[in-house]
């Protein structure tokens, strides 16, 4: 049986940063997807500011920017005319650095976090499910 201190499900963007800033801070997870290979299609295409702030911190925004392009603004489109436009760097910059949207499809992201957990001497462990679990006085068995 193995033990670790968090168990993860699912290595998604979610899982997979969690799984990182938990190495950052010296927490044992272990991190588990049914999945035998990553995602080779996207089921996002937009990084908002808050998770460059992340990335930032964990020290791969730059990283995570090379690979992507920024989105300055949107327009708005209405019967084939422009209606409007919005102006994503119109976010102050005393709010984030990060004054625009950015496009990283979601495959690319989880590619490019899986390198950094790597890194971490982290690994996702595929073609593994959670089947169930058990909470005992002890600490939970799954």
């Amino acid at each position: 049986m193995q033990k670790t201190e968090v168990l993860i499900i699912g290595a998604g963007p979610t899982g997979l940063v969690l799984a990182l800033w938990l190495a950052k801070i010296g927490v044992k997870a272990r991190i588990i997807d049914k999945a035998d290979k990553p995602g080779t299609t996207s089921r996002a295409l937009v990084i908002h500011a808050r998770s460059l702030e992340f990335y930032h911190q964990m020290g791969f925004a730059e990283t995570a920017i090379k690979r992507g392009i920024e989105i300055k603004g949107a327009n708005i489109w209405t019967g084939g005319k422009q209606t409007g436009h919005i102006a994503f760097s119109d976010l102050k910059e005393n709010i984030t650095p990060y004054q625009f949207m950015f496009g990283l499809p979601q495959d690319e992201e989880e590619q490019m976090l899986e390198q950094q957990l790597a890194a971490m001497g982290v690994s996702v462990d595929r073609s593994t499910e959670l089947i169930s679990f058990e909470q005992t006085e002890t600490g939970i068995q799954a």
